[in-house]
């Protein structure tokens, strides 16, 4: 059945045209196996003349579904490519909720494909998609969580029981179940599990955005199943065969999994996931803005444990605050440290860099510390450190000054004790590192 409507576009100069052009490279891409050039074709945003064009295009009769079908036939991935079109068009149309509703159907009928043979359309012993396919899982994946986050916007339901984010957080953790069920053995190129990090990001994306991390761990579990004897990843972990994965799906987990230890005050395991995903990061341009919201979060952490960024590293995270943290830290300068957090506090938050930053106040201590010890030796009185505090802005007594010295042996930051008798800071003698020694 075509309508009135549905003949006066295909009519119209260009209008089908463009659509059936688009339909020709989704079918090169698809018989190609080319999953990045079918991912990029099947993403919600870019190309302002198929949207014109599907804006255009009539609702009800044909519509979206009956011209896919007369370009690829019936079958799943004209369902698949049917359910994307309707879902841009009603995107263009400004409805998200229309919009969300066809994602989901794209993506159920993406996942039917994707993890076992298609229940509607498949033969008897029809093999599920490819690997080639997983840069298109994770396109569709993604666009699903966020078109159901613009229309929760839309209808003021965000973070509400009956939105459409809460809806995808079940959606999506199902999928991944599906992803993580499958027994081929991990080494073989076309096991279906060779998704799973992939999945997981994105999983990982929505918890983040709707704050409920603590559902991340059973994911984290999973993938990286610990050896009890030596709390090591065991050799047929995920994690320990990262090699077989998409090497920047294995990048992003690290990064969110060193994100939320943060979070969690475990700063080195928060170390040691962003060092090794600053250090996996794949080469190229096109990651420096990966590498910039790495380091932002390393930083930080370093400067808390210890470790000063070198002035690249500063220069490539781009965080001019950090750099004047990172100067007051080095210096031991309190002052210069407090006025910097004051001034870039509001970045620090947006950020969540800002309780971090704060407690690498103990390493700017530890600095005034060191160099106090150079000049005045293993015994410090405790006076002298409220005075030279009291010079730069912080205003402790001596009480206050004694618990700050406490924190800092007890962390492992300073050796020695103190003599609450004699109000002194008794450190080890002889050699500053020994004193301070690495964190």
């Amino acid at each position: 059945y075509c309508s009135r409507a549905f003949i006066v576009w295909c009519a119209a100069p260009g209008m089908a045209s463009t659509l059936r052009r688009y339909l020709e490279r989704v079918v090169g891409a698809v018989n190609d196996e080319d999953g990045p050039a079918a991912g990029a074709l099947l993403r919600l945003e870019g190309g302002a003349e198929l949207d014109g064009a599907l804006r255009a295009l009539p609702r009800g009769g044909a519509g979206v579904a009956g011209f896919v079908a007369q370009q690829l036939g019936h079958g799943p991935w004209a369902e698949v490519v049917a359910a994307h079109l309707e879902a841009r068009a009603e995107l263009a149309r400004d409805n998200a909720a229309s919009a969300y509703s066809r994602q989901e159907a794209c993506f159920s009928t993406f996942m039917r494909l994707y993890t076992g043979r298609d229940d509607d359309h498949g033969e008897p012993g029809e093999r599920w998609l490819g690997n080639w396919a997983i840069p298109v899982l994770e396109v569709i994946w993604s666009d699903l969580r966020l078109v159901a986050l613009r229309a929760d916007r839309q209808r003021n339901t965000l973070n509400q029981d009956d939105g459409y984010t809460r809806t995808v957080s079940n959606l999506l953790q199902n999928a991944w179940k599906s992803v993580k069920d499958d027994r081929t053995d991990v080494a073989d190129p076309e096991a279906r599990r060779r998704a799973v990090f992939v999945a997981t990001v994105v999983v990982f994306k929505h918890y983040f955005l709707l704050n409920t991390l603590h559902l991340c761990e059973s994911f984290i579990t999973f993938l990286e199943r610990n050896d009890r004897a030596t709390d090591q990843p065991d050799p047929s972990s995920f994690i320990a065969q990262y090699h077989l994965f998409p090497r920047a799906s294995v990048v992003a987990y690290q990064y969110y999994v060193g994100r939320l230890r943060m979070f969690q005050d475990k700063y080195a395991s928060a170390q040691r996931r962003l060092q090794f995903a600053l250090r996996h990061l794949p080469p190229g341009r096109e990651q420096e803005r990966n590498r910039c919201r790495i380091l932002r979060l390393l930083i930080p952490v370093n400067l808390l444990m210890g470790r000063f960024p070198t002035d690249r590293c500063l220069q490539q995270a781009k965080a001019p605050a950090l750099a004047e943290i990172a100067a007051a830290v080095r210096q031991g300068n309190v002052e210069r440290f407090n006025a910097a957090v004051s001034t870039h506090q509001s970045f620090l938050l947006r950020q969540g860099l800002f309780v971090t930053v704060e407690r690498a106040k103990s390493t700017v201590y530890r600095t005034l510390l060191r160099k106090m010890y150079r000049v005045l030796g293993e015994k410090i009185w405790l006076g002298h450190v409220e005075r030279v505090l009291r010079w730069q802005g912080e205003e402790l007594d001596l009480d206050d000054v004694e618990c700050v010295l406490a924190n800092l042996i007890y962390n492992g930051k300073v050796k020695g004790y103190i003599s609450h008798a004699k109000r002194t800071l008794v450190a080890l003698k002889g050699d500053v590192n020994r004193a301070f020694p690495p964190v």
